[in-house]
């Protein structure tokens, strides 16, 4: 009996010890990984890629001989540092661009041959996107840069701004704009970055500032811009006033006009029905309408008492005649 307690116990230490060996080449090799939903993972045997995976779960790989390194799969950020860029066209003015990105690993075998760690990654894409951006800033003038079309409040088609006259009445007009500068930004970047496996998703200029050598001329110039611009459209509201009020005058002589030859037509219907009425009324007793004549001639003449008349006159004869 004691015989088999001891043997019993004999086991049990030799398969606890063999527990604790199992154990610690586990912790030590780890021959059993966890990948995660947003990575993915490449296995390297003697520095050759043996396999890719990007399907999460619990993932086993040989200790000692195979090496797994696990790597982001989604979207990533990328800030820039502020360049001091000179602008293009005419002006050549200074301007200070901060500009941001994202990015993702396209491509995990190119990514891993040529760069294999991330903090090499943000290393070529800072030598990828910063050139980029100063080649193409370079090419465009300011107002390009800052606006993406000639709407004062921007309001694009589907994204993209229609070429157009590049100025109209002496003031620049947008051809290009910011969103399609942002475009060529992207397109330049990713030619850099195709043989690493990296793929520029988006570029944004996040910022543009003028060079502080800069900012008074610049408000100067922005000052006499707006000035004639305002002179422009004072003169188009004054001649558009001129020609209102040449309307507004045409048409009320018009209706003068119309208004007078109404009444003229109006008075002169009236004065033959008045002229009728009285020659059918007064034909009755010419006598009576002499009278009637004299006495309305008394009223006007005699109103001034001031004159002088003689009584022996044939006008004042209805004054004097006794019948």
């Amino acid at each position: 009996m004691k015989f088999i307690i001891n043997l019993l116990l004999s086991t049990v230490k030799i398969v606890t010890f063999a527990i604790i060996i199992c154990l610690t080449i586990l912790s030590i090799f780890q021959p059993i990984y966890i990948l995660k939903e947003n990575e993915i993972s490449i296995t390297t045997r003697l520095g050759k890629i043996q396999r890719t995976d990007s399907l999460a779960g619990l993932k086993y790989k040989i200790p000692l001989i195979e090496n797994v390194q696990i790597f982001p799969k989604i979207i990533l950020r990328w800030d820039g540092e502020p360049q001091r860029i000179p602008t293009g066209g005419e002006e050549k003015q200074l301007i200070w661009i901060d500009t941001t990105a994202r990015w993702k690993i396209a491509d995990i075998n190119k990514f891993y041959t040529t760069i294999k760690t991330m903090s090499r990654a943000y290393i070529r894409i800072d030598a990828a996107i910063e050139p980029a951006v100063r080649g193409v800033i370079a090419k465009y003038p300011l107002l390009e840069i800052i606006r993406s079309s000639n709407d004062p409040i921007q309001r694009l088609s589907n994204g993209v701004l229609t070429p157009q006259e590049t100025k109209i009445n002496g003031i620049y007009k947008i051809t290009k704009g910011r969103k399609i500068i942002e475009k060529e930004i992207i397109h330049i970047a990713n030619n850099n970055t195709k043989d690493i496996g990296i793929e520029i998703v988006d570029v944004l200029i996040r910022k543009v500032t003028y060079d502080p050598s800069l900012i008074e001329s610049v408000n100067n110039r922005m000052i006499s811009e707006r000035q004639q611009i305002a002179e422009e459209q004072r003169s188009i509201g004054l001649a558009e006033k001129t020609e209102i009020l040449g309307s507004i005058e045409k048409e009320k002589l018009r209706l003068l006009s119309e208004a007078k030859a109404t009444a003229a037509k109006i008075k002169a219907e009236g004065d033959r029905e008045a002229a009728k009425i009285y020659s059918n009324t007064y034909g009755k007793n010419i006598e009576f309408y002499k009278f009637w004549q004299a006495l309305e001639s008394y009223k006007a003449v005699l109103k001034d008492k001031r004159k002088i008349f003689s009584t022996d006159m044939d006008f004042f004869k209805y004054l004097h005649k006794r019948n």
